[in-house]
């Protein structure tokens, strides 16, 4: 499998997950979020190697949208850019058996 196929596998993948929330009455009267669905696997170890080093509301220099256009850029044969070298790392064969191991 080229890094071009599995780019598409990963952006298949982000762009079909998405992190929801729902409201739900807590004890103390107020509302509390609970998770209804989280992004994918290998996107939040993606974020998670790039942490801001300060407590923000967004804990992640990674955005969402940059890293689609990344794997779409990737998947046309075009490895320039700083996602996309942040990118290389996931772009294994091992990697994407990891994610299908998880996903099933």
């Amino acid at each position: 499998m080229t890094r071009c196929e599995m780019a598409v596998i990963l952006r298949e993948l982000l762009e079909s997950s998405f992190p929801e929330a729902m409201k739900v009455p807590g004890r103390d009267g107020g509302y509390v979020r609970v998770p209804i669905s989280t992004n994918t696997i290998w996107y939040r170890r993606f974020c998670s190697q790039y942490e801001k080093p300060q407590p923000q509301k967004m804990r992640t220099i990674i955005k969402r949208c940059h890293t689609i256009r990344a794997l779409q850029r990737i998947e046309a044969g075009d490895f320039s850019g700083v996602y996309a070298s942040r990118l290389e790392p996931f772009l294994t064969e091992e990697w994407i058996q990891d994610i299908s191991c998880e996903c099933r």
